[in-house]
């Protein structure tokens, strides 16, 4: 006899687009989605307006590619920020992270993705040029900071922009060294990444 789907076409499906999910497996997959039928009335009403509410509202920010349902996001509205610092950030993750620790009032840029010549990802696969015309661009001192993973990839992007820089108006600075090599950012506690931003190098 042959193997038969044990649940209806439409639960499999369900469980097909959430395994597509980063950290979801199969097994999740099937949890989430029968957790889901659970719920009670309106919950799945609720959830797809807001998966929509995303698809079609969330959009990038035009001055650093942080998510925002305007065309800045709150961090570059907010005039108390300092805009002759800005920080990069592999991703939103990051970004969320080093807010919490406290420590940085300044400006983010957000690349959504690190070059890695291994994987094929390319410079024009992630915001690396957005970033380095941008600042090529500054007309005021402004400083750098690189607080990418420590990672073999993340090192390839830090020179990367570094050597795509070519405005005199930019200094470049990194996280302290001493984060454990391999290391994400966003589950780095806030004691210790506020003390790789205070303890920054020059690159």
């Amino acid at each position: 006899m042959e193997n038969q789907n044990l649940l209806p076409i439409f639960i499999e499906k369900l469980i097909t687009q959430l395994n597509k999910l980063p950290g979801i497996g199969s097994k999740t997959a099937q949890r989430l989605a029968l957790s889901i039928l659970k719920k009670p009335d309106g919950y799945i009403e609720n959830l797809v307006d807001s998966l929509n509410k995303v698809s079609t509202d969330v959009r990038l920010c035009m001055e650093c590619q942080n998510y925002c349902e305007d065309d800045l996001c709150l961090i570059c509205q907010d005039e108390k920020r300092n805009p002759n610092s800005i920080c990069v950030v592999e991703d939103i993750l990051d970004l969320i992270a080093i807010e919490n620790s406290g420590v940085f009032k300044g400006k983010y840029f957000v690349l959504h993705g690190l070059i890695s010549p291994l994987n094929g990802v390319l410079p024009s696969n992630t915001k690396v040029d957005l970033l380095c015309k941008k600042l090529n661009a500054v007309s005021e001192p402004t400083e750098l900071i690189l607080s990418l993973n420590s990672t073999s990839d993340g090192d390839a992007t830090c020179h990367y922009i570094n050597e795509s820089l070519k405005n005199d108006l930019i200094s470049i600075s990194r996280l302290a060294s001493g984060l454990p090599f391999g290391s994400d950012l966003d589950y780095l506690d806030s004691r210790t990444l506020s003390q790789a931003i205070e303890n920054r190098k020059s690159f």
